[in-house]
């Protein structure tokens, strides 16, 4: 979350602890209670979609880090077999197609390029077995392919959900603050005349959530104490 919605975040929390220490010395309509239930139902969804946001809580996701060095691995062994295939051209018909794909090339165009490359030599599996390829290593790398499109579209997909949380999580905060400006009307109405203190106790917690600096406190009247007469 940035520093805005996670001080609105914030605020919501302190609104709801308010309402739960107080609501019962309100004199309110029915709505209030349903509002107040309303908000703690929006609250969560609002910290479901925040703990959403971090794509590296999505399962399986590997590390960017780790990811390079995956492909990294593949294209040293793409790079053996085209090495191979260069000085077998000569004696073999068509193996000179075996060039490697640059490791410039963005995801998804090097994974389809790989696996054309690999799909290529297992033609010559054979000659570049005898020449020092592994018995396998068709078979490998294909593996390490898949491992690397699954990590790729796995992040891709966390990515995506991520967007879908933040959007999410703006749209829950902006419910969770209509439904504090119902609850508003009626805590003010209650208090103003009863408990000017209790009031301002109300509005410091309100004030909280508030999604910019605030100016100046909401102005509360209190009750001037009675003249004692002689």
């Amino acid at each position: 979350m940035d520093k805005l919605d996670t001080r609105v975040m914030q605020g919501l929390g302190r609104v709801d602890v308010w309402l739960d220490e107080n609501v019962t010395g309100l004199v309110a309509p029915a709505a209030l209670e349903a509002h107040r239930q309303s908000l703690k139902e929006s609250i969560a969804r609002g910290k479901h979609y925040a703990a959403q946001q971090d794509a590296r809580f999505a399962q399986k996701v590997i590390t960017t880090k780790d990811q390079e060095a995956l492909r990294v691995a593949i294209v040293a062994q793409l790079r053996d077999i085209a090495q191979l295939a260069r000085q077998l051209r000569k004696s073999i018909p068509g193996i000179g197609a075996l060039v490697a794909p640059s490791a410039r090339l963005g995801a998804t165009a090097f994974l389809r390029r790989s696996e054309s490359f690999m799909e290529k030599a297992s033609v010559y599996a054979q000659p570049l077995i005898e020449q020092g390829m592994s018995s396998d290593f068709v078979t490998a790398i294909r593996a390490e392919l898949q491992k690397l499109e699954t990590a790729f579209t796995t992040r891709e997909a966390a990515k995506s959900d991520q967007v879908t949380a933040t959007a999410s999580l703006k749209l829950e905060l902006q419910h969770s603050r209509g439904i504090v400006d119902f609850i508003d009307v009626a805590v003010k109405r209650s208090l103003r005349k009863t408990d000017p203190g209790k009031l301002a106790g109300w509005q410091a917690a309100k004030r909280a959530m508030s999604t910019r600096r605030p100016t100046s406190a909401e102005p509360v009247t209190v009750a001037s104490p009675p003249i004692q007469t002689a």
